[in-house]
């Protein structure tokens, strides 16, 4: 088992009006031209429901193991772009360092 940093980041789908909701295949396609600049090349995507103040909300699961060795700032850079191009009011990074293995 190797060890590494887990990202995981949470993107709502709905813009910061609360009404506008956002298309979730642009959205994965424009988060994946983004982390391709930085040298990031795979990630998992998961649909989930979020909440913001009480309300349900459709939001993405990004999670990746950063085998690629892009820095913990550059990943900061890409999303306060994507905060802002996608007009949201936040944006929430977890990480972790897990045990891995590719089989």
């Amino acid at each position: 088992m190797e060890k590494n940093i887990k990202y995981s980041i949470y993107i709502g789908l709905l813009q910061k009006d609360m009404k506008t909701e956002l298309n979730t295949d642009k959205t994965i396609k424009l988060i994946s031209i983004k982390f391709k600049k930085i040298g990031i090349i795979g990630f998992n995507c998961d649909k989930i429901k979020g909440y913001w103040n009480r309300k349900p909300e459709p939001a993405l699961k990004i999670s990746f193991i950063n085998n690629f060795g892009v820095k913990t700032k550059d990943i900061l850079k890409v999303l306060e772009k994507l905060k802002t191009h996608l007009k949201q009011e936040s944006i929430l990074i977890e990480q972790e360092q897990v045990l891995y293995n590719f089989i």
